[in-house]
């Protein structure tokens, strides 16, 4: 599952670098990528799954996806990491704690102070949705 995603974020991507100025050429590449990452949603549910999870390296490109110029995606994302982080069993696998740290450690945090104004729009969701808010306090 983990590995079809960072598939259709790649080829996303590609298409997208690609074919700028015209949507059609990448539109079946992101809703492909918009339908999988649906999917992950399942991960929810199985919180004894989340450090295996982390450890794929899927959340930094999740956290790419933050940015992206489709606002349905990236809010999926944020809608995503909500419910990971505030499942059942979540805190005693840490996974606030495992997002958090990748968030940070990804540079997300540090383009958003700079001022990127996807990453900044993508880091107030977050912050919306609290489960950053203690990591973030003395920020």
């Amino acid at each position: 599952m983990v590995l079809a995603v960072e598939k259709r974020i790649n080829d996303n991507m590609t298409l997208r670098m690609k074919y700028p100025d015209k949507p059609d050429r990448f539109m079946d590449s992101e809703l492909e990528l918009f339908s999988h990452l649906k999917r992950l949603h399942a991960l929810a549910t199985a919180p004894e799954l989340y450090p295996t999870f982390v450890r794929t390296k899927c959340v930094p490109s999740l956290l790419s996806l933050l940015a992206h110029e489709n606002s349905d995606i990236s809010m999926d994302v944020v809608d995503l990491l909500h419910e990971l982080t505030d499942a059942d069993g979540a805190a005693e696998h840490d996974v606030g704690v495992l997002v958090r740290n990748s968030l940070f450690g990804s540079g997300f945090v540090v383009r958003a102070r700079r001022g990127r104004a996807g990453a900044l729009s993508g880091l107030f969701l977050l912050w919306g949705r609290t489960f950053l808010w203690g990591a973030c306090a003395s920020w």
